[in-house]
């Protein structure tokens, strides 16, 4: 996959201008402030929707405007160019596709994989679950077909039994949308642990490269503890659930659970190796998604050289250079970059303007 150009406007502190990429590494370079950060956050904002730096989009407006706009233009492997174009305004999305009018951000999302490394990367292993339930959804999107459909059955299905348990009702209904909520958390588990399974390998895989994440593993916690069943569960925290008003255990509540020498690997592993962890983590789920899919995804790498030495930058990238994706990266300058990765695209950002070197 190959971004051509991307076009913006009114986004962060970024001028109106149309950026032209190039194959392999783009590296955009420049002081504190010039908006480096920024024109990688408009890139995945418009692949995804949201920001890496988990930002409200209204955080994403240009001072003074209340809208934004991105349009981008790439070519997938062996395929014909595809175009998007999304515009934010006033909490509102528009969005097209191949021409197309977009209700939500799926078919964008879809075609163009993309993920961030970046200093908040970090907390998929210092931190709690959701970031690293938000990675395994991602990479279910990609790899497994039926994910988005069960997600959407199922999300729907606790929507109804949560707002049955906030209004205290115990009779049919509850019990008819608990049933549907079993049938459809059990269909879920099952893609989770499928997917699981090739996760846990290709992450295994990847870190026998280190002398010391080798010694990693990872746990699948499906939600709900393992000695009991699920139904089980709902059953016993019933009276919870309706003081609370929400649905205490399920596969919406899954975790990827880090251990080092049987240990929690955040009370183990040095800031350092958290985070390389964390990047690797990130690189099993391209790694799985080429397998599957014959490509990497879009990959954007904000100010690495800044959270790795160089001799941990360099490990890092050999597998990234091998896969042949396309990446946009950036930092304060081109520094020991120049000597890891052979002929970058250099482009310096100054005072939100990108010019090509």
């Amino acid at each position: 996959m190959h971004l051509n150009h991307l076009h913006l406007q009114g986004f962060r502190n970024l001028q109106a201008q149309k950026i032209e990429f190039q194959p392999g590494l783009n590296f955009f370079y420049g002081d504190n402030g010039a908006g480096k950060t920024s024109l990688l956050e408009a890139v995945h904002v418009l692949a995804s929707g949201k920001s890496f730096r988990n930002s409200p989009l209204r955080h994403c407006l240009q001072q003074g405007q209340t809208s934004f706009l991105l349009q981008l233009e790439w070519i997938p492997e062996g395929a014909r160019t595809y175009k998007a174009g999304v515009q934010w305004e006033r909490g509102q999305w528009y969005r097209r596709f191949n021409q197309v009018t977009q209700a939500h951000h799926l078919q964008i999302a879809r075609h163009l994989p993309c993920m961030a490394l970046h200093p908040g990367t970090q907390q998929l292993v210092a931190g709690g679950p959701e970031g690293r339930r938000k990675l395994f959804n991602w990479l279910m999107f990609h790899v497994e077909p039926a994910f988005i459909q069960i997600w959407k059955k199922f999300t729907l299905a606790k929507s109804q039994r949560n707002s049955l348990l906030r209004q205290r009702k115990t009779g049919w209904e509850l019990q008819e949308w608990t049933r549907q909520y079993l049938l459809l958390a059990e269909q879920l588990h099952t893609v989770q642990t499928q997917v699981f399974e090739d996760f846990q390998h290709t992450t295994t895989q990847r870190l026998k490269r280190h002398p010391v994440l080798s010694r990693v593993e990872l746990r699948f916690y499906p939600g709900w503890s393992q000695q009991e069943s699920l139904q089980d569960c709902l059953q016993r925290n019933q009276a919870r659930e309706l003081e609370q008003g929400h649905t205490q255990c399920g596969p919406h509540r899954m975790d990827i659970r880090i251990r080092f020498d049987g240990q929690e690997a955040r009370e183990w592993l040095s800031r350092g190796q958290q985070k390389l962890m964390a990047y690797e983590w990130v690189l099993a789920a391209c790694s799985q998604l080429a397998e599957r899919q014959g490509r990497w995804p879009l990959l954007l790498l904000d100010d690495l050289q800044a959270e790795l030495d160089e001799n941990n930058l360099q490990y890092l990238l050999e597998p990234i250079k091998a896969s042949g994706t396309q990446v946009l990266a950036n930092g304060l300058t081109a520094g020991s970059l120049q000597n890891l990765w052979m002929d970058p695209a250099l482009f310096h950002v100054k005072q939100g303007t990108v010019q090509a070197v």
